[in-house]
């Protein structure tokens, strides 16, 4: 299938991408150590949880091989996350809001990968619907990976801060702007991590989350349709006595 959007892949600054790589191996190398594992495991934790998007987009989506082989940058800083992490680690326990700053970092690294996972994706040939999943997969491998190693249930499948959402809808409004035609790839991208950003920082903010499908009850919704209406339909009414006294006082002074 020959692309029929006008996309270029999306450069994203390198400082930019060396402080998401540490963001995400800093948080998988804090959750392998809560669980109690030796360097070597920590290391490997860091490690798949900065490169398993890439991995699982290069090695089964597009077939070519995988970036993380040919830029040791990714394998540099997660080894070191491991390092200083395993060292100084019980200190950063103590660091406030030390988690929000890695979730801010990783609001504007996961889209911007996201991004780029699905423009190489499409310009390989692979359908629009194909090359969406491939971008959000590109976006949350890592922790999915993470939590799976580690013996957890992935936090991407658990009620959480609408973290998925933002990034599908981050996909759809590149889409949107480059169909278009008003809107270059590259300034359309930029629109669309900036929106995933701030969205991500206001959920985070306020403490936004999704519900368990467990908890959706139509019952609920279905009753309280009517008290809902009602109450918005609803006109005041005056008392009858008390309007007919005031049409009587209105009459005896205008005699």
């Amino acid at each position: 299938m020959t692309p029929t959007l006008e996309i270029t892949t999306y450069q994203f600054p390198y400082f930019l991408e060396v402080l998401a790589t540490i963001a995400w191996a800093t948080s998988g190398a804090l959750v392998a150590r809560a669980c109690g594992f030796d360097f070597m495991g920590v290391f490997i934790i860091a490690l798949v949880s900065t490169t398993a998007g890439g991995l699982i987009r290069d090695g089964i989506f597009l077939q070519r091989i995988p970036v993380m082989l040919t830029e040791p940058m990714y394998i540099v800083l997660s080894f070191l996350a491991a390092v200083v992490i395993g060292i100084f680690g019980r200190y950063w326990e103590k660091v406030r809001r030390g988690d929000v700053v890695i979730s801010m970092i990783d609001a504007l690294g996961t889209p911007a990968f996201a991004l780029i996972g699905f423009q190489l994706a499409y310009l390989a040939g692979i359908p629009l619907i194909g090359s969406l999943f491939v971008g959000l997969v590109n976006g949350v491998a890592g922790g999915i990976a993470r939590d799976l190693f580690v013996g957890n249930v992935p936090s991407f499948f658990r009620p959480g801060q609408y973290f998925s959402y933002i990034l599908v809808v981050c996909l759809l409004l590149y889409v949107a702007l480059v169909a278009s035609q008003r809107v270059g790839s590259n300034p359309a991208a930029w629109i669309a991590i900036l929106f995933a950003t701030v969205t991500r920082g206001l959920v985070i903010r306020y403490d936004w989350k999704t519900r368990p499908v467990s908890e959706w009850t139509i019952d609920e919704a279905i009753t309280g349709l009517p008290t809902y209406f009602s109450r918005s339909t609803r006109f005041p009414r005056r008392n009858v006595k008390s309007a007919s006294k005031d049409s009587n006082d209105s009459q005896e002074k205008a005699e």
